[in-house]
Order: structure tokens, then sequence, then C-alpha cells
């Protein structure tokens, strides 16, 4: 919400993509007590504001490269459409809306040591809603948002899950990409 509030009451002149590093914070409802479910992390952010088009745009680049990713890497993942935990107690008008309209999808990565899928990327459509509440323009039009989020910590979990804890021994594709 840093750059939300950062932007309150802004005209943009065109799109705007801002990234940063940050921890976040969450308590979810359920999954608390596993490392896949981590109360604090640090997640990659990319937040995208222009014109509903360029934000679909931007989201669907990144889902698709960070797909990209994962078969360069030989990993097992599935691309789902999802609802926020935070909306568990809302009204199901929200969780409908959001799932209806595909306007959250997670990239899951498997565990094999318990067969679970771990969302390590998440890609929101907010829409108008975080911008009206902001008061952020684009031009002489009201501004769409998106965000994309990775999960460090959510991240090495599955790999090292998939691929053990020997850096070495994972594929050259990935050791590459990662920089190992």
């Amino acid at each position: 919400y840093h750059c939300f509030e950062a932007l309150r009451g802004h005209t943009l002149n065109g799109s705007r993509c801002i990234t940063a590093v940050n921890p976040c914070h969450r308590h979810e409802v359920i999954g608390g007590d596993s490392l896949s479910r981590l109360h604090t992390f640090r997640m990659r952010e990319v937040v995208a504001f222009g014109p509903g088009e360029y934000v679909a745009e931007v989201l669907d680049n990144l889902l698709r490269s960070t797909h990209a990713a994962c078969v360069r890497w030989k990993i097992s993942h599935r691309v789902t459409t999802a609802s926020d935990a935070f909306f568990a107690g809302a009204p199901g008008s929200k969780i409908f809306f959001q799932s209806a309209f595909a306007l959250k999808r997670e990239l899951r990565v498997r565990t094999d040591f318990d067969d679970q899928w771990v969302a390590v990327a998440s890609f929101n459509n907010h829409q108008r809603s975080l911008t009206r509440a902001f008061s952020i323009r684009a031009g002489s039009a009201e501004a769409d948002s998106g965000c994309v989020g990775w999960g460090y910590e959510r991240l090495a979990y599955a790999l090292m899950s998939q691929l053990g804890v020997d850096l070495n021994a994972w594929p050259a594709a990935i050791r590459d990409d990662l920089q190992i």
C-alpha cells in the first residue's frame, strides 16, 4: 500500500510500474502453522497503474514469464484462479467477483514431501478499487491498478522441496537464472 499512499491524489502522465522488495506481514485464516504460509516473508512486488488494458497486459506478461521460468526449471507448477484469504470473513460477493473474473491468479509449486501446492506468486487485478480509494488518475481518466508479488521464502521452500538442498545439483537453467 505504500505506493498507493505515495500517489494519493495524483494524476499520472501515462502508465507507470513501480517495483520494490519489502517484508510482507500476513495473518491468514488457515495455514499459518506451515512453512508454506509464513506470517512474515520477503516479497518482490510490481505494481502497475494506467488504463485497464495496460494493467492487464503487464499482469499477463509477468505471469507468462514466471510460468516460462518454471518450465525452464523443470519444476511441477500450475496456475490457478484464487481469492484472497482476507476475504474469508467477507460477504460472498467479494470472493465470487474476484474468482469469477479471474482477478487473482496464483502460480503454485508442488512440495514433493507432502504433495501440497504452495502459492509462490500472485497476479492481482485491482481494477479501480484501490485507485478510487486513493484518488489516483491516469490523465483525464480513472486509473486501474494491479500487482504481482513473488514470495521469496515460499519459492525457496518449494524449490528445495522439489530439487533438494544441494544447489549444485539443481538444473543448470535455474542456477543460471538465479545466478547460483
